[in-house]
């Protein structure tokens, strides 16, 4: 009998170990470890989704406020139909691998203070993106007085670029895909002091 008890317990267990998954507007999201914050999923239209998209800072699930924290990679990966300026919250922790790859955005995209890790080509194939502007009070990346591109604070390493950008004195070295399909891109500008000899 106690073993069997013990073997529910487990079971239980393990159960309330999944990951809480939820709709709220036209996102999904994913509680993450801790039960304080979020994930962003993906769109309820997949890649049939249109329109703008503005990213929230928090949501409600189950009457618990959520900070969305993370925006999973491929969330919105080719989902073309989605236009206008991506607005990302000051919340913002993460930006996954090949997030946006091929979405339709235009204008300028603010990278908030909040941002910590920004991972691979995030913006693959978004053609109509003019640049990347960094919130002044991010320790990890800066745009480097707005030249259109985002470069690691730690690594002096450029990121990605979009349209016209200027390449600023102190990179150090040029991130795989920085300027992959960005079918837009009429001219890089390279600074006249030479990277550093590795």
């Amino acid at each position: 009998m106690k073993r069997h008890f013990l073997l529910l317990l487990l079971v239980f267990g393990v159960l309330g170990l999944n990951a809480q998954t939820f709709t709220y507007g036209d996102l999904n999201y994913e509680v993450n470890y801790g039960g304080t914050s979020v994930t962003v999923l993906d769109h309820v239209d997949g890649t049939d989704a249109t329109g703008t998209l503005t990213i929230p800072d928090h949501v409600v699930y189950n009457g618990n406020s959520y900070a969305v924290t993370i925006i999973d990679s491929y969330a919105f990966s080719y989902c073309r139909g989605l236009e206008g300026t991506l607005v990302l919250p000051n919340t913002l922790e993460e930006i996954g691998d090949d997030a946006f790859d091929y979405c339709g955005f235009t204008g300028v995209v603010t990278i908030p203070a909040s941002v910590e890790w920004i991972g691979y080509t995030p913006f693959y194939g978004c053609d109509g993106i003019d640049g990347f502007v960094v919130d002044p009070a991010n320790g990890d990346y800066d745009s480097r007085d707005n030249c259109n591109a985002v470069i690691s604070s730690y690594t002096n390493e450029l990121k990605f670029g979009c349209k016209n950008s200027t390449i600023p004195n102190g990179v150090e070295s040029i991130a795989e895909d920085a300027f992959s399909h960005i079918g837009g891109l009429t001219s890089i500008t390279i600074p006249s002091t030479p990277f550093p000899t590795r």
